[in-house]
């Protein structure tokens, strides 16, 4: 059996993929997939050894994974599992500022796969890699925008970057692996490609042509509007989130400045139409 594990990172076009294999999911019956909903509680447990680095938490993760593979079909051509959440919290979480954990993680899911499916079976890691400096200020934008966090752009760029360190993350993770082949592509890379990032994860799933005409692209998932500054709109959100307001209105608020902003898209794509 062929097994795939893409596990992110976050913000390299990990929710896009996503939207093309749930919707393409029906159109390949022999296939098995672990989606972000599919595997919510290895997700959860990922998260938490990330934030507490607790042994415990550890052994849940790698619980969890068996559970959910000895649940599935032993007949099937492969097993793909896309979730950016089993890498851990995102770096900007409570006690989060790296990927550190990630070898931990994918070497612990490395021996699960093979406990429960047999050493001989077929593999492999897929990760998605970006542009550090933009990758950093992709963070940050999503979490203003998704969670209470109050760091202004720069701020932010002054706590994670010393840590982020993706390159030693990357060999650590080989290490982590032995054998196991990892797979990594740059997101500025991919995006060229006639299918776009899912490119790697198509040719590492090996399909047949008839089956990879089934695979329809899907438009990029949490875009950010163009026609503004980035970084003031980014900043406008962590003031909100300082401001001490309800859950409901911070997001009243936020979706406010996010109306105006798609509004200013708009119109820059209609003047190049």
């Amino acid at each position: 059996m062929r097994v795939i594990v893409h596990a992110g990172f976050h913000k390299t076009g990990s929710s896009t993929i996503q939207a093309i294999l749930r919707e393409a999911r029906d159109r390949l019956p022999d296939w098995v997939f672990g989606l972000r909903y599919d595997i919510a509680g290895i997700s959860r447990a990922a998260r938490h050894v990330s934030i507490n680095g607790d042994p415990l938490e550890l052994g849940l993760f790698k619980a969890a994974l068996a559970d959910w593979l000895g649940e599935q079909r032993r007949d099937a051509s492969g097993i793909v599992i896309s979730n950016e959440r089993i890498m851990g919290a995102m770096p900007g979480d409570p006690n989060v500022t790296s990927y550190a954990i990630a070898p931990i993680l994918l070497g612990a899911m490395r021996d699960v796969i093979q406990k429960q499916l047999g050493k001989s079976v077929d593999l492999k890691f897929y990760l998605a890699t970006r542009d550090p400096a933009a990758w950093i200020d992709s963070l940050h934008w999503q979490q203003v925008r998704t969670s209470s966090l109050t760091e202004t752009q720069a701020a932010f760029r002054a706590r994670i970057a010393p840590h982020f360190d993706i390159e030693k993350v990357l060999a650590e993770t080989r290490a982590a692996l032995g054998d196991t082949p990892l797979i990594v592509r740059a997101l500025e890379d991919t995006r060229s490609l006639p299918e776009g990032p899912i490119s790697p994860l198509l040719d590492l799933m090996g399909l047949s042509p008839t089956e990879r005409a089934q695979i329809k692209p899907a438009q990029p998932h949490n875009a950010r509007p163009r026609g503004v500054d980035l970084t003031t709109l980014a900043d406008s959100l962590a003031t909100i989130n300082a401001q001490g307001l309800s859950s409901d209105a911070a997001e009243q608020a936020k979706r406010e400045i996010m109306r105006v902003a798609w509004r200013e898209d708009a119109k820059l794509r209609a003047e190049h139409e």
